[in-house]
């Protein structure tokens, strides 16, 4: 790819694939099909940070360096987290990266725009009397990060378009 926004359309039109009429045009689909092919998920197992998990009244959120990032701030926030939800519909994953105000040991507040996924998602779920399950991943490699913020489509799980990055060559010197 010579750049990111590639990679963006090309798995949505990925994602977007129906299924022809009449055999001509199911033949036709098989190059792509071959395409998809080449990128299977990968099953890796439990990651060494799901060791730990702490729950409820464990949780002691002042372990975390969370910074006051303006003087006039409400208090400190946690920074380049990526929040994770799943539509309550579909079930498909999102990532976002929004501003998550500590407000005690294990209480936290969500400041997301009225536009952002995670925010319909909620809006559902309040809706429906449910409450909405909700990850917030620390320290995250860098496509993950870029990811979380880009303005990928609400359809485009942020995990599968940063695993497709690092073959991207947008901003990078040429050789």
């Amino acid at each position: 790819m010579e750049c990111l926004d590639e990679v963006g359309a090309r798995i949505s039109e990925l994602l977007a694939l129906k299924v022809p009429e009449g055999l001509l045009g199911k033949l036709a689909m098989l190059p792509r099909l071959a395409e998809v092919a080449k990128f299977p998920p990968k099953t890796v197992g439990r990651a060494a940070s799901q060791q730990t998990v702490l729950k409820d009244a464990d949780i002691d959120l002042a372990q975390f360096p969370v910074p006051i990032c303006w003087p006039e701030d409400g208090g400190p926030y946690i920074t380049l987290s990526g929040v994770i939800t799943r539509d309550p519909a579909s079930g498909v994953r999102n990532v976002g990266m929004y501003r998550v105000q500590v407000l005690g040991p294990n209480t936290l507040a969500m400041h997301w725009q009225r536009h952002k996924v995670g925010a319909a998602h909620w809006r559902v779920m309040a809706e429906r009397g449910e409450t909405m399950p909700v990850a917030i991943a620390l320290g995250g490699d860098p496509a993950s990060i870029y990811a979380a913020s880009a303005p990928a489509a609400p359809t485009i799980d942020e995990f599968l378009f940063a695993g497709f990055l690092p073959a991207s060559r947008c901003g990078s010197p040429r050789r």
